[in-house]
């Protein structure tokens, strides 16, 4: 390998340049990235507040809708009647299996294809259960657990309550009064299609966030978006202390929006950003070396165009005007007249 003081001035000018290109596109592409990076995190900051903000509100109008709707199909159904009808019956009263009958078909008539809920499970006072033909056995035991409770078993005054069960399905739990004469005659108890409460949509997909709805008691109800490992327990610890950020088994970015005893709560894993800020300097670093290439290239052809100009003017001085030139003999320059 030569030593750089073997090489010529013009190669040695031409490596100076290369190298100071080099340093100067690396340095810019690196400032560049840097500001790029930092803007990147506060919009992705501020799209996720827009963006928790605006998937609460479709939540609300979701879970009132979803509440509204089962609400009007009790009413619409004559389910409230049937059960006034037996509120003394038993097992071997007259009547009771055709209005058991009657009852099962009005339960069954409040699932309809539009319905934002696919099971339902009936508790009365009295303490007989009924449920909706081809209801699961899981879906039996759990809406039964949910009786058990005492919270949920006693008169709620039209207030609908919402509870996930263990593996995560969400329910809504309402009351069922008779209107005439005014009485309470048991629990609704209706397993609510998550897909119909929260959905981000194509966000999920460019932004990479979940998002976690949480009751008035701070308990999550369904989580959106990303599923990661421990992001329900993210979201109740950011609600409950109010973090910006929060660092669980990774770090999260936060957003938190409350409205109508609901609170939203937004998480943005740090490791979608760190992956993007890897891409966005790798994106610099490259175009920074291919300006910096073609830089060099373009440099050493313009010295090499200057040598070779440098070279066809010195030639160029020696050549004549042949008028000006007298021949001698054959192939022989005589004289030059001035």
């Amino acid at each position: 390998m030569k030593k750089y003081g073997a090489f010529s001035y013009r190669v040695k000018l031409i490596l100076i340049w290369c190298v100071v290109i080099l340093l100067i596109t690396g340095l810019v592409s690196l400032a560049l990235t840097y500001s790029a990076t930092r803007q990147m995190l506060k919009d992705q900051k501020a799209h996720l507040e827009l963006l928790t903000e605006q998937v609460l509100i479709n939540f609300i109008n979701q879970t009132e809708a979803v509440s509204r709707q089962l609400s009007n199909q009790i009413n619409s159904t004559g389910l409230s009647a049937q059960l006034y009808a037996m509120r003394n019956m038993t097992v071997d009263s007259n009547g009771y299996y055709h209005a058991t009958q009657s009852l099962l078909y009005a339960l069954n008539q409040i699932i309809t294809a539009q319905a934002g809920y696919d099971a339902v499970y009936l508790h009365l006072d009295q303490g007989s259960s009924f449920t909706t033909a081809y209801a699961s056995a899981e879906f039996r035991r759990e809406a039964a657990a949910l009786m058990e409770q005492k919270e949920l078993r006693d008169t709620a005054y039209g207030r609908s309550q919402w509870r996930t069960s263990e593996n995560g399905q969400v329910y809504l739990i309402r009351d069922v009064y008779n209107p005439n004469p005014f009485r309470h005659m048991g629990k609704l108890v209706a397993r609510v299609k998550q897909e119909e409460l929260g959905s981000l949509g194509s966000y999920n997909d460019s932004l990479h966030c979940a998002v976690a709805f949480l009751d008035e008691d701070g308990r999550t109800l369904t989580v959106s978006g990303e599923q990661r490992e421990g992001v329900a327990q993210a979201a109740e610890e950011a609600a409950r202390t109010g973090a910006s950020e929060l660092q669980g088994s990774e770090k999260y970015y936060v957003s938190i929006q409350k409205q109508d005893g609901w609170t939203a709560v937004g998480l943005l894993p740090e490791s979608i950003l760190r992956q993007v800020r890897r891409t966005a300097v790798l994106t610099g670093t490259l175009t920074g070396l291919l300006g910096a290439a073609l830089g060099g290239l373009l440099r050493a052809v313009d010295l090499l165009a200057r040598g070779e100009i440098a070279r066809i003017g010195a030639l160029d001085g020696v050549i004549v005007d042949a008028d000006l030139v007298k021949v001698c003999g054959e192939g022989r320059v005589a004289a030059v007249i001035r």
